[in-house]
């Protein structure tokens, strides 16, 4: 990267569960910092009985400023890049009034409750000297990249069917209660939050619009999730504008699987293509890849990728709001 400067990044939204921590990886690249934090109960529930404390402590860990209104945020001309870790039910709000601000905004997926909510990130998106990056997805993994490329080179041929499964083992995520309060702040459960990943995931495999989704929301496991009205498991099949299937399996397990991870079966006119976690295997000729990774270096490294976004602007960002908004037309199609 050419640029020598270090961009500021303002926090809106502290311990708001579901929400990764995007701002600590945009310090480790060492091409950003922290200047100012704020954090409410308005931002969603979460993980801390005060957030204004957590808040406070979290600002001084990064010697940054507390401020008690996201506005003070949103109208600094000094901060570059609006890290936006609230519910999805209030993020739309500061998504759109950061960019509106021309400023710059990392999130985690969903984009909001709906399409209406998605779509009006983008509309704002369009408008705004600036853009923002969905953190979803697995491929960035090495192994999901590789095979990404090989589909881009028509390695495979034409890509008939697609089969996921992303399953996350042994129980209710520690410390997490599914209360009531969350159920009504989030689109879904597992099918989102773990779903997310793994339409995200189908669609850069695939590279195509999508044309018609069944889907099945779940609640197989747990009796916290269901009394906080959201799934635990979902199904999807998806059918692209090519032809190309995908069938997509998540949901959070209460058993452990050893070594479970990501499994994907990709078939082709011209080969066929398995991953099982990192490791990559390509029929006819049976190559292997492995793609080993460190997960705090991968991190770093997408985020190093979304500075490159703001310096030259013909990289696109490695998962777009766009893709946000199509993963959102899909989980429309669940009424809670």
């Amino acid at each position: 990267m050419s640029s020598s400067k270090k961009y500021k990044v303002g926090v809106i939204g502290v311990g708001v569960w579901g929400c990764h921590s995007l701002e600590r990886e945009l310090v480790k690249t060492g091409l950003c910092e922290i200047k100012s934090i704020c954090g409410a109960n308005q931002f969603g529930a979460g993980l801390y009985d005060d957030v204004e404390q957590a808040s406070k402590d979290y600002a001084n860990e990064f010697n940054a400023q507390y401020v008690a209104n996201p506005d003070e945020i949103i109208n600094d001309s000094e901060i570059d890049i609006v890290s936006v870790m609230t519910a999805p039910l209030v993020k739309p709000e500061w998504l759109i009034e950061a960019l509106n601000n021309n400023k710059y905004v990392v999130t985690d997926k969903p984009l909001g409750m709906n399409v209406k909510d998605a779509q009006a990130i983008c509309d704002a998106e369009a408008s705004s000297k600036a853009h923002g990056f969905m953190l979803g997805g697995y491929h960035i993994r090495p192994a999901v990249a590789k095979l990404v490329d090989l589909v881009q080179q028509n390695k495979l041929g034409e890509i008939k069917a697609v089969s996921i499964r992303l399953n996350f083992t042994g129980g209710i995520y520690p410390g997490f209660n599914p209360t009531k309060q969350w159920g009504s702040e989030v689109p879904g459960g597992e099918s989102v939050t773990i779903g997310s990943h793994g339409l995200l995931t189908a669609m850069k495999l695939v590279n195509a619009d999508i044309v018609d989704v069944y889907q099945v929301r779940k609640n197989d496991f747990y009796q916290e999730y269901k009394d906080a009205g959201v799934d635990d498991y979902a199904i999807y099949n998806v059918k692209f504008s090519n032809g190309a299937i995908a069938n997509v399996s998540v949901g959070r397990l209460p058993y452990k699987i050893p070594n479970e991870d990501i499994v994907i079966e990709l078939t082709g006119t011209d080969g066929y293509a398995h991953i099982q976690g990192i490791d990559l295997t390509v029929y006819p000729n049976e190559e292997n890849f492995t793609g080993v990774f460190n997960g705090a270096d991968l991190t770093c490294e997408v985020f190093k990728h979304f500075v490159s976004t703001i310096e030259n602007k013909n990289i696109a960002p490695l998962t777009t709001f766009n893709e946000g908004l199509v993963i959102q037309h899909i989980f429309d199609k669940f009424k809670k």
